[in-house]
């Protein structure tokens, strides 16, 4: 199954299917990450529900295995991740930046943790900062996209695309 982030990026590498070896380490990743900040249950590749992913972060890996891992949320999405990776309650206000910061290291625990997985401590591949996408994203997604999760209120995606 190919699995593509959601950037519009042009410079964006070309796609490569992902083993399913691969797609279950990404899975076990998320989860590893999701579930140290929110209840978050993977409803596997069935697409958006009429969710509007609205922020994007994206964290390039370089090595021996390149591509882009993408983590994309809907507004309620991101604000769960952030008030779980701050510890803050529901009703707690949230700025800007704290929601692009907290996805930004929401998107670099993931990679870090599939590194580790997928690539093993020692491996060839090194991460890149983790940057927000500067395009748009599309108001739909189709199943090829990513894993979808539910988390406590809201969406997200978290997709991963190979370099050739």
């Amino acid at each position: 199954m190919a699995m593509s982030t959601l950037s519009n990026n042009t410079d964006a590498v070309p796609e490569q299917a992902l083993p399913e070896p691969l797609l279950g380490q990404l899975r076990d990743s998320v989860q590893q990450v999701l579930s140290t900040m929110v209840d978050a249950r993977c409803d596997g590749c069935e697409g958006a529900h009429g969710e509007q992913l609205r922020i994007q972060a994206m964290v390039d890996f370089h090595g021996a295995h390149a591509g882009t891992l993408s983590l994309a949320c809907d507004d309620d999405g991101a604000a769960s991740l952030a008030r779980g990776l701050l510890m803050l309650a529901p009703e707690d206000p949230l700025a800007p930046e704290e929601i692009e910061d907290a996805i930004k290291e929401c998107a670099n625990m993931v990679a870090g943790v599939l590194k580790t997985r997928a690539f093993g401590a020692d491996g060839d591949a090194r991460l890149s900062v983790p940057r927000l996408a500067a395009a748009p994203l599309p108001s739909s997604a189709s199943p090829q996209d990513g894993l979808w999760w539910r988390v406590q209120a809201g969406a997200l995606v978290v997709g991963l695309r190979r370099a050739s």
